[in-house]
């Protein structure tokens, strides 16, 4: 990293831009930033790594709360509308980069505004992100840079009392900033990352360990042999079983009971035929009731169309007499209301209601021309009376208005006079103190228009009643905006008056309207019909009269068509009754032939009466179950005695088994079938299941055996990486680095007082019990053969050697890959004598030949006066700032 330019503007004590130019500064090599205590030298080591890391470079308490705050940096003399800006443009690996912090005046508060990014051959910045943020902003610097803000301040930033805190810093935080400087993270993440490895290589092999040992617990067994013995005793039992299977030969023993049960059937089946021949037996007496039940309804059913004839002829000479009763009875009453109906038309025709309703409807037809032409000047008269008062309203309203705009015309005249009045005041007074107007905008080194002079030692006073020109042309402003206000209100005014006017002539014109459409109206209603006053009256006097007359009409037709019904009614009953009367005759001479007929069949068939025939009379469907019955019995008796001889002489010579046998012996051939089916099932299966698990626990045992050793020495080893028995991989490392920085810093203070001193590490414990980093320095003027503690040098003494540890290691991050191309110091110079000084100087020369650019703060005069390149902090009471 290589410091090219840093603006500050509203940062620190400084009010105004500041511009340091590193690129110019860096041609000297070494620059002296000098100025007086509390001038803000140190600010632009703190404006450079605000820009980079939002933080100053101090390290105390009060560094990483408000010093780590841009408004905390804020200048409390710059105004509002300057923003605080830190710019720092710096080069990396031939890129060059821009870092800016700004705070910007809101409406309340300052907002903070961040921009990061790499600027291109023309000076653009192509920025790193859309919208910045700090911890983005942060990151991309460390990424950059290659050091964070601790680490800058250890290598590249040394600020002031801070300069010995490396050379002194435990073991373990000089192991804290050597990881951050020396990226040794990343053998230590090797180192964890190769034990994580082993130690899951080690823990995978043991599961895989324990998961065949829960295996064969599963099974109640400890090893892999009690195992294979598990497997030889399930073959065992399943072969015995099998050979006793055999042995009760099963299928044997199922074949006879087969043919037992099928011998047992046709005995069942003999049985059955006789308990049935036992049963018919027992029928016959009752079929033989049957047969003889059916003969005497067949004999009798000859007979029942005759009894059917003379029944239905004696019924129907009865409805023949009911009819003619029921004719009889009615005619009285129809021959009532025909007398009736001719009565009710005769009185309906002598009153001639609808004839007078005729006559009314001529007469109103007669006047229908007089309302049609009055509702049209009904209508006129309406429309003139609503057109007049509208136009009233109107010319109120305008009235109205009138008086508003003249009002307002008025009030507007009275404040365009006042107006006046004020800017004629403000004119004359301003003109009376023009000279001490003049006078108050003088500035020094500006010329006078009066006198020509650019110093003004005793301007004219300004009286105490003087008015400025801006005031007498807002006064000017005020009177012409008055008088335009005014025009506008007078030409309201006049356009109000005018529609007034128009108003008042158009309610005229209505009114006179108004007059002679009332005349008209009153002209037509003189010959109104009397109670009849519009035309909707009249029309619906009309409706009523022809709705009246339609009614009269209908009910005359109604009467007429009832007395022709009463008449229809009288003649149908009169030839009714007489075809009844003939109907009668007919019917009782029908019934007297079919009643002959009847008792001459009973007497030749030898019934004593019509009723022994019906009781022995049984519908069709009665008779024909009879007749299935006895032959269903008939034909079952000769099949029963056939398949009873047919059964006789197929058992034969034959036992019947004892069928209650039957059970018992099937269930113990089942018992026998399943005993066996599930010994060999489960045999079967677990003997599958545990040759499968017997392949696979031999391969991982095998696996097992094969590889732990291997990965209990790996474990081991990781361990022995990590430092859990020693001195780790990552701390060997940073010995290593730690080594070559103390040659680098050695080989720097052998320009140092002669040679005297040489850092050298000790075995020393420090914070944490770590060890391996502690320094100590070997005086050659001192009798100790062990050296000294770093801690034990002299102010003076603790600057050389710290200054040449700082050196050495950046010398090595740099060969590390952390390219470092500029180094500052702030103070410690003061408690050096002049060769010590001298040295320094020596030294630094030395780093500026390799590094490029060395700056350095300092009172010290002889550094003042061999140091040529300076840059001057100036304090001023209206913000300090920097000449170089």
């Amino acid at each position: 990293m290589k410091p090219l330019l840093l603006k500050m503007q509203a940062f620190g004590p400084y009010v105004k831009e500041q511009i340091v130019d590193f690129e110019k500064l860096s041609s000297a090599g070494i620059f002296l930033i000098k100025g007086p205590t509390g001038s803000g030298k140190t600010t632009i080591f703190d404006a450079m790594t605000f820009a980079l890391y939002g933080g100053s470079s101090g390290t105390g308490e009060k560094d990483k709360t408000g010093r780590n705050d841009l408004s905390q940096w804020r200048c409390n003399q710059s105004p509002d509308d300057v923003p605080t800006v830190v710019t720092f443009t710096f080069s990396v690996n031939g890129h060059t980069y821009r870092f800016e912090r700004r705070l910007t005046k809101a409406r309340k508060n300052f907002n903070e505004k961040l921009e990061a990014g790499e600027m291109d051959e023309e000076g653009n910045v192509i920025p790193f992100f859309q919208n910045t943020k700090k911890d983005e902003m942060n990151k991309k610097a460390e990424q950059l840079v290659g050091l964070t803000k601790e680490q800058f301040r250890q290598v590249v930033l040394l600020p002031q009392g801070q300069f010995e805190r490396f050379l002194t810093a435990s073991s373990s935080e000089k192991e804290d900033i050597l990881k951050k400087i020396f990226n040794s993270e990343s053998w230590d993440k090797y180192a964890v990352h190769f034990f994580d490895a082993a130690k899951l290589r080690k823990e995978a092999l043991e599961e895989e360990n324990n998961a065949v040992k829960n295996s064969l617990a599963e099974d109640n067994l400890d090893s892999l042999e009690d195992l294979a013995d598990r497997i030889d005793s399930l073959q065992a039992e399943l072969q015995a079983n099998e050979d006793a299977f055999i042995a009760f030969d099963a299928e044997g023993k199922q074949t006879a009971l087969d043919a037992d049960k099928l011998l047992a059937g046709d005995f069942g089946a003999l049985h059955k035929l006789e308990r049935e021949e036992t049963e018919l037996k027992a029928q016959n007496s009752a079929v033989e009731r049957m047969r003889r039940q059916y003969e005497a309804a067949d004999r009798a059913e000859e007979l029942r169309s005759l009894i059917r004839d003379a029944e239905s002829s004696a019924i129907k000479a009865l409805d023949r007499e009911k009819q003619l009763a029921d004719i009889d009875q009615k005619l009285p009453g129809a021959q009532k209301a025909e007398d009736q109906a001719a009565a009710a038309v005769k009185q309906f025709t002598d009153e001639g209601k609808a004839e007078k309703l005729q006559t009314k409807l001529g007469e109103f037809a007669a006047k229908r021309d007089t309302y049609l032409k009055l509702d049209v000047l009904a209508a006129a008269l309406s429309k003139a009376q609503e057109e007049e008062k509208q136009a009233a309203a109107k010319a109120k309203q305008a009235e109205n208005k009138e008086i508003q705009a003249a009002d307002l015309a008025g009030k507007a005249f009275e404040f365009y006079n006042v107006a006046e009045d004020t800017a004629k005041q403000y004119r004359d007074r301003y003109f009376a103190g023009i000279y001490g107007e003049i006078a108050s905008q003088l500035r020094e080194d500006e010329k006078c228009p009066v006198c020509g002079s650019i110093h003004h030692p005793e301007p004219a006073a300004r009286t105490a009643e003087g008015i400025s020109k801006t005031q007498v042309d807002r006064a000017e402003a005020e009177k012409e905006k008055a008088r335009k206000a005014w025009d506008a209100a007078e030409a309201d005014r006049r356009n109000a008056e005018k529609s007034r006017n128009a108003a008042q002539q158009k309610l005229a014109g209505t009114a006179a309207a108004t007059a002679s459409a009332e005349a008209n109206f009153n002209n037509a209603s003189a010959s109104r019909i009397p109670g009849i006053d519009s035309l909707q009256a009249f029309n619906k006097a009309v409706q009523a009269a022809e709705m009246e007359k339609t009614a009269a009409e209908a009910k005359g037709k109604e009467l007429q068509n009832y007395l022709e019904n009463a008449k229809n009614t009288v003649s149908s009953l009169k030839a009714q009754r007489e075809t009844a009367r003939q109907e009668l005759a007919g019917a009782k001479a029908a019934a007297g032939t079919a009643a002959s007929a009847l008792q001459e069949a009973l007497a030749a068939r030898g019934y004593e009466s019509v009723a022994a025939v019906k009781s022995a009379l049984l519908e069709q469907s009665k008779r024909n179950k009879l007749l299935e019955e006895v032959v269903s019995h008939e034909t079952r008796t000769v099949e029963n005695k056939k398949k009873l001889t047919e059964a006789g002489e197929k058992l034969a010579g034959k036992t019947e088994p004892d069928a209650s046998t039957f059970l018992a012996r099937q269930e113990e051939i089942k018992t026998q079938q399943n005993n066996h089916t599930k010994v060999k099932t489960a045999c079967g299966e677990a003997l599958k299941r545990l040759t499968e698990k017997q392949r696979i626990l031999t391969a991982k045992n095998k696996h097992y055996q094969q590889e732990i050793h291997q990965a209990e020495q790996d474990l081991l080893f990781a361990k022995a990486l990590r430092g859990d028995t020693g001195m780790g991989l990552q701390r060997y490392v940073l010995a290593i680095m730690f080594g070559q920085v103390l040659q680098e810093a050695n080989h720097m203070l052998e320009k140092v007082h002669g040679g005297r001193y040489r850092l050298f590490r000790t075995d020393d414990k420090g914070t944490g019990n770590k060890r391996g980093l502690e320094l100590a320095v070997q005086d050659s003027r001192s009798p100790e053969q062990g050296g000294r503690s770093v801690k034990m040098l002299s102010g003076g003494e603790k600057f050389l050697v710290s200054l040449a540890l700082s050196i050495g290691m950046s010398t090595v991050a740099q060969k590390s890959g952390v390219k470092i191309e500029a180094l500052f110091i702030d103070e410690g110079f003061g408690t050096l004598d002049d060769r010590s000084i001298n040295d320094a100087m020596e030294i630094l020369e030395s780093v500026r030949r390799s590094n490029g650019m060395i700056g350095i703060i300092s009172h010290v005069a002889l550094l003042e006066a061999n140091i040529t390149t300076q840059v001057e902090v100036v304090k001023d009471e209206k913000g300090n700032y920097i000449i170089s």
